[in-house]
């Protein structure tokens, strides 16, 4: 077994002692761990102590006792979210532990990180203005993440992990606070007619829009879909990718879906010849000699110049204008703001047109599995947290059932036999 080694040393700057202990050998060869230098005997040996004790029981203290920042910034960030989350979740990640974890808790070691300090993170945010439930939401879900990530990988002891006892208040309390909430919001077939005769077929964001409402497909899916992705035979289209962009290398760039979520999806026959007269432009705006060709690496990286450059490939993407240039989701900015002040469809976003498409699935019956595939959703629980809701029209359904229930049960009272009392 290991033993403690307190070693003093002496230099201009005074006296100090040093701890270490022999490790395990690696290629056959002896190896010493370097507990850290202290002005103390005593000091030395309590820590040193404590450290030999974390690693014969298979932790590492010197990652115990390193602060949360340099955790979360160095190895949970680089070795979980990065292996793991598309870009854009990144960047909310990152703007949510520079604005509520570092400040809080930064130079905290990690290991005295209580449930009280996570706590008071969350009700400062729940006090802040401009918090959304949504924000509290997911600062909770990230915090369990890192802790959680800290225990699988041995930097905390599973006792140790204080987001074990997190709570984000009750809705009632939530309310109190007039925090903002998503609105899931449902467009009637009204607005929805507006906004295709405002943005028709020639518009270069007609394709997304369409895409969102008849499809029920996410942002960045609705710029991504090609007319390869198109079977005009089997009548079906093919969901494999989103557009992105990345702010480290400031450019646009295509990958998987949203969970992976790859999907084909079936095309009423309305949305085909849709469809088939925006082919037959497509392919006659590439006739003409200016035309933009668009490339894409094997990296998704999308190439906008019309110059191949090598190991790229041409990509047939839709979301194009007539002289083939690149049409981003940076447009839906100013489609929503036309939208709202133009129209005045004031409470409209992209997601209201996937959201109308799901509800209005739901008041035909689709069946829930169903739904769920077409929406590319993660598990069924999504579909039905996020969209099992009420409707105008199925409101107005259910109260008549009402009204027919109650009605027929006075007939019926009426109906009945009176027994006259016998004296």
């Amino acid at each position: 077994m290991p033993q403690l080694c307190i070693k003093r040393r002496e230099s201009k700057r005074g006296i100090t002692f040093q701890a270490s202990f022999e490790t395990a050998p690696i290629g056959g060869k002896r190896t010493r761990k370097t507990v850290g230098t202290f002005k103390t005997k005593r000091e030395a040996l309590e820590v040193g102590n404590r450290v030999l004790n974390e690693y014969l029981s298979g932790n590492d203290l010197k990652k115990n006792t390193m602060s949360f920042a340099d955790f979360v910034n160095d190895y949970w960030f680089e070795n979980y979210v990065k292996v793991n989350t598309l870009e854009t979740t990144q960047e909310k990640y990152k703007k949510g532990i520079k604005k509520w974890l570092i400040p809080e808790i930064g130079s905290k070691p990690l290991n005295k990180v209580s449930m009280s300090d996570l706590q008071s993170i969350i009700n400062k945010a729940i006090d802040e203005d401009k918090t959304s439930v949504n924000s509290i939401t997911n600062l909770k879900a990230m915090i369990t993440a890192i802790f959680k990530y800290a225990v699988e990988n041995k930097y905390i002891s599973i006792s140790n992990n204080p987001a074990l006892g997190l709570r984000i208040p009750n809705q009632r309390v939530l309310k109190e606070k007039n925090l903002k909430s998503h609105k899931n919001v449902f467009l009637s077939r009204d607005k929805i007619d507006l906004i295709f005769e405002r943005f028709t077929i020639d518009s270069s964001v007609y394709f997304p829009l369409l895409f969102a409402y008849r499809f029920g497909l996410r942002r960045g899916e609705a710029y991504g879909v090609c007319w390869s992705d198109i079977d005009f035979e089997n009548k079906t289209l093919s969901i494999k990718r989103q557009m992105q962009y990345s702010n480290t290398k400031k450019r646009w760039y295509l990958k998987l879906p949203k969970y992976d979520s790859v999907r084909k999806l079936a095309i009423d026959n309305d949305t085909l010849e849709i469809l088939k007269k925006g082919y037959e432009k497509y392919i006659s705006n590439q006739k003409q000699k200016n035309y933009i060709h668009i490339f894409v690496n094997d990296n998704g990286v999308i190439n906008r110049t019309s110059i191949k450059n090598d190991g790229e490939r041409e990509i047939d993407l839709i979301s194009v204008r007539d002289d083939g240039s690149l049409v981003t989701t940076n447009t839906s900015l100013h489609t929503t703001k036309v939208i709202k002040e133009e129209l005045g469809i004031t409470d409209f976003t992209f997601h209201s047109l996937r959201h109308t498409h799901c509800t209005e699935l739901f008041e035909h019956n689709a069946d829930i599995r169903f739904v769920q595939q077409r929406m590319g959703h993660k598990n069924i629980q999504e579909t039905l947290n996020t969209y099992a809701h009420w409707t105008k029209k199925q409101e107005d359904v259910y109260s008549s059932v009402l009204d027919v229930m109650f009605t027929q049960n006075k007939k019926d009272d009426a109906n009945e036999c009176v027994i006259p009392e016998i004296s």
